[in-house]
């Protein structure tokens, strides 16, 4: 005869075996995504760091080449919405003309800021008549505005003839204009890419090493990415 209690008495071992075994595995599961959910963490954490330190590596060089006499700053206005300026614009009226956003006017204002986060706090600021081009210059809030033809746009056609004229002049401002401040030219798109063969976004530029004789030399971006 079976002995129904011995059989109850097995089942109950049988399962409260099976209820173990299964908590030890989730056990293990648990503290194996733990391990992996720190690690990553933990490997996340470093990247972070060392980018952090890449980053502020990067902004001590360039603090560094930004006080050289032999360096300067060429910066593209901020951000003004559209291609060109309106049919019929005036050089005397900034309301016919493209002007900085909300947007371009902030952008304009941090890249000042971030100028004097990498110590300067004062620079020779050149700029083409163009508004937003002035409009960004001011906005710098590095010291006066001087308005320099060189830096004037020759993207429209009325002026296109005018490009290589243009840029002669302002090869030789860059080469013979010393200063004891870090010169900033705010200028246009098709000027800075006429000079560097690079093409710089609204409210970006870059840092040029210039050498007598020699074609300017792209030696950063500004600001830093």
């Amino acid at each position: 005869m079976i002995d129904k209690s011995a059989v109850k008495l097995a089942f109950k071992y049988r399962f409260q075996s099976m209820a173990l075994s299964h908590n030890k595995r989730s056990s293990l599961r648990e503290q194996s995504g733990w391990r992996v959910f720190g690690t990553t963490a933990l490997m996340s954490v470093c990247l972070l760091l060392l980018a952090l330190n890449v980053r502020a590596e990067q902004t001590s060089h360039l603090q560094v080449l930004l006080s050289q006499p032999d360096h300067v700053l060429v910066l593209r206005h901020a951000l003004a919405p559209g291609v060109g300026d309106p049919q019929g614009f005036s050089l005397d009226d900034c309301a016919s003309q493209r002007n900085l956003s909300e947007q371009g006017r902030l952008q304009a204002i941090a890249l000042g800021d971030s100028l004097r986060t990498m110590g300067v706090s004062s620079a020779q600021v050149y700029s083409s008549l163009w508004c937003r081009s002035w409009q960004t210059a001011e906005l710098l809030d590095l010291g006066p505005v001087e308005h320099l033809s060189a830096l004037d746009s020759f993207f429209h056609a009325r002026y296109r003839d005018q490009q290589q004229a243009r840029m002669d002049a302002w090869l030789e401002h860059l080469q013979q204009t010393p200063s004891d401040k870090l010169r900033v030219y705010v200028t246009h798109q098709v000027n800075i890419t006429a000079l560097t063969d690079a093409f710089p976004g609204s409210g970006k530029g870059f840092l040029l090493r210039i050498k007598p004789g020699e074609k300017p030399q792209i030696v950063s971006v500004f600001p830093p990415d």
